[in-house]
């Protein structure tokens, strides 16, 4: 149903945030597709509660779904009749699978980050929005009402800082040392390293609206919810499903704005190279044999503060496989952990100082029908009760160096550090 809203997707969304909750799948690049916003108050939670109990949602006190995996889940979506409508996406799931859900660890007793577990809701409706097509309203009967007006100038600055801890420096030197050991073993052939920085923030909407302006992304996502709230700035597509057709774009390799040498730097293509390989297979274990593809040549995405390489796999599903079951083959990315997997993610489990819960997991709707949208959670800040935390990470391969993997970090935390007041402390 087409209807006349004269709100941006981000007024609108900062109204619910306001409201009850939203889910925000913001597209903020600069030729902008398809966003929707979601008032929590309208949808259905599916797995409320983290392994210490605290619920997501205010006022919910119910139990997860632990008889049914979130694999039978999407399963049952996707036997649902699809919304007849000009968005990709009008009713289905919205939400995120945790990085620890690929490995078999359930949402009802996450093994690494209990507060952050693999969350669903189920929405009859969204507002959806497209520069071009206007504002429409998903489900079968009348849109919610529209809450007040709320203050809609974006600050520049946010009160907050973040920092490392006194000694991730020290840490992520020998890490990398260690990585770069084993791969001299023969052990593995790379490996992404992750670590997380830790402050404060008084406002998420606020700050959210501040990043988004920094990280330019097409795959951007707010969440907000009884002081839980999360906003995701990634440039990356995790995976895109529009009937048997699914693809994928892995982004590896990073430089800061004005150097565009990723693609003729050895280490850079080395890891963007190793990363398409592991993709590609993924897909070779739900494909049909001769549909996958990987692009031409690797591709520089321009963003705000970083430079990024990234390159395109297409396939075409075997009969009867649904785009969810990619999902299960790729999950937790080949870009955030490393090949091979079956060695690299043990490894990682056992370096890393802390968990990824909903970062380098997958982010995203899942459509009536069976289609798909997932975003791979980088560049995404968590926050709860005022407390903040920032994943960053990079691909160590054999040309590697702690320095120039630290300062990568640097290069990829900017787009958040430099709308914070206090910055980052490193």
């Amino acid at each position: 149903m087409k209807i006349d809203l004269e709100e941006s997707p981000e007024t609108l969304a900062g109204k619910w945030s306001q409201r009850g909750g939203v889910f925000w799948l913001d597209d903020c690049s600069p030729s902008p597709g398809w966003s929707y916003v979601v008032p929590l108050s309208s949808a259905t939670p599916l797995t409320p509660t983290s392994a210490k109990g605290a619920s997501l949602f205010q006022g919910e006190e119910r139990e997860s779904p632990r008889g049914q995996s979130p694999w039978e889940m999407l399963e049952q979506v996707a036997q649902h009749p699809p919304y007849d409508g000009p968005s990709p996406f009008g009713r289905g799931l919205v939400g995120w699978l945790s990085y620890d859900l690929g490995r078999g660890v359930g949402w009802d007793s996450p093994s690494h980050h209990p507060d952050w577990p693999t969350t669903l809701w189920r929405v009859e409706g969204v507002f959806a929005h497209h520069p071009q097509e206007g504002w429409h309203w998903t489900g079968s009967g009348d849109p919610p009402p529209i809450p007040p007006p709320v203050h809609e100038v974006a600050p520049s600055l946010v009160s907050g800082q973040l920092a490392v801890a006194s000694d991730d420096r020290s840490w992520h030197r020998g890490a990398v040392e260690g990585i770069k050991e084993r791969i001299m073993a023969g052990e593995m052939y790379e490996a992404n390293l992750t670590f997380r920085l830790h402050g404060d923030a008084e406002n998420p909407w606020e700050l959210y609206r501040a990043f988004r302006k920094r990280s330019g992304s097409a795959y951007g996502a707010f969440f907000s919810g009884a002081g839980w709230a999360v906003g995701c700035g990634s440039p990356e597509m995790f995976l895109e499903g529009r009937g048997d057709r699914v693809c994928s774009e892995p982004m590896k390799g990073t430089a800061s704005v004005g150097d565009d040498c990723l693609l003729e730097d050895p280490k850079e293509r080395a890891e963007l190279a190793i990363v398409v390989d592991l993709v590609r297979d993924d897909f070779h274990r739900c494909c049909r044999v001769g549909t996958v593809q990987v692009g031409d040549v690797p591709t520089l995405r321009h963003l705000p503060t970083v430079v990024q390489s990234i390159a395109t796999i297409r396939g075409q599903l075997k009969e009867g496989v649904r785009p969810w079951e990619q999902v299960r083959a790729l999950l937790p990315s080949g870009s955030v952990t490393g090949a091979p997997r079956s060695t690299v993610v043990p490894h990682l489990d056992k370096a890393e100082k802390s968990p990824r819960g909903i970062y380098c997991g997958a982010l995203g709707w899942f459509a009536d029908g069976g289609d798909i949208g997932l975003a791979l959670p980088i560049r995404t800040f968590l926050w709860k009760d005022g407390a903040l935390e920032y994943g960053v990470g990079g691909g160590i391969t054999w040309r590697s160096t702690p320095e120039r993997e630290w300062k990568e970090c640097q290069t990829k935390a900017q787009a958040l550090g430099s709308v914070l007041e206090g910055g980052i402390q490193w």
